[in-house]
């Protein structure tokens, strides 16, 4: 599956008028959606990936010289998807001077929190958002901050509020552990949640915040034979991941994504500073930036904001 949010800086028009002098429920003044300000919050152990390449027995420095992956984010003991969620969003919180009873809603997304309450009600109730405050998770895995950002953005839009605190958060080293899948799949990922506040634009748009504008979505579903995770019986995963599929499909499918860029925005990729990717491997990044041409790309790793990693920019 695939998905792209265009953002771009300053007001976006809209043709949309509020109806005068008629009290509705629902709001019919379709309204431009701000991303304002962000946080992130890490699992507080940092693990050496050749501790990793060890621990599911792989050859030492495999996952440093085939993926680019220094160390790795691990929750300790008393961390949890839900108090890294609460960390990164209390951050963010502070950074917008927002207090948490102005919260119309929370849209949470984990791929690793399986309990009930759902990672946004517990949320809820961790940062203190009013009872007014609507809850919601969302799906999608690796898509899940998309999915998160683009109900966020329709809540904005239509009016139906103005602030929105999106959070994702993840413990995959309680998941993806060694004898339950391979090293080559568990040893991406890491620990860790991000936060960010979708508001309502001001009449005066403030420096430092993107409109979020198109959305757009796709779902290649002849590539779902090459990565399947499954529960099986005996508490095992059943993991399929075939990682050169998945690193060609990648990258054509993202060059297509910034032809349809450059055709719904009117800027062609020269004019832009810096494409950002949920892309936890720094080889398949340098080798999209050398397809298309040299563009700079930065890593926005949402549900694996723990992975670190360092990648020399890529030559024109």
């Amino acid at each position: 599956m695939s998905g792209v949010a265009l953002a771009g800086m300053g007001s976006i028009a809209h043709n949309a008028q509020a109806q005068m002098g008629r009290q509705l429920l629902m709001s019919t003044r379709l309204t431009s959606a701000l991303l304002r300000f962000s946080g992130v919050a890490f699992g507080s152990r940092t693990v050496p990936s050749e501790e990793v390449d060890a621990a599911f027995g792989m050859p030492a420095g495999k996952l440093r010289h085939r993926a680019g992956i220094i160390s790795l984010a691990y929750a300790d003991d008393g961390e949890s998807e839900v108090t890294l969620a609460a960390r990164a969003a209390r951050e963010t919180l502070q950074n917008a001077g927002i207090l948490p009873e102005a919260l119309d809603w929370i849209v949470a997304a984990s791929e690793t929190h399986h309990a009930f309450p759902s990672i946004a009600a517990q949320l809820h109730l961790a940062i203190g958002a009013r009872e007014t405050c609507g809850a919601l998770d969302v799906g999608g895995a690796c898509l899940g901050l998309l999915h998160a950002l683009v109900v966020a953005k329709s809540f904005v839009a239509s009016g139906q509020a103005r602030s929105v605190l999106v959070v994702t958060a993840d413990v995959h080293s309680r998941t993806l552990t060694p004898g339950r899948v391979a090293g080559e799949f568990g040893g991406l990922f890491g620990d860790g949640a991000t936060a960010f506040v979708v508001q309502q634009e001001p009449p005066k748009a403030p420096e430092n915040s993107f409109s979020l504008r198109d959305f757009f979505f796709g779902c290649a579903s002849q590539l779902q034979s090459a990565i399947q995770v499954a529960a099986r019986p005996d508490d095992q995963l059943k993991v399929v991941f075939d990682g050169d599929t998945l690193s060609r499909a990648a990258t054509a499918r993202l060059d297509q994504c910034i032809r349809e860029l450059e055709c719904r925005s009117g800027v062609p990729r020269s004019g832009v500073a810096a494409f950002a990717t949920h892309q936890p491997n720094p080889r398949l990044v340098a080798l999209l930036a050398k397809k298309t041409g040299g563009a700079d790309f930065s890593c926005v790793t949402g549900a694996r904001a723990s992975v670190r990693w360092r990648m020399a920019r890529t030559a024109v």
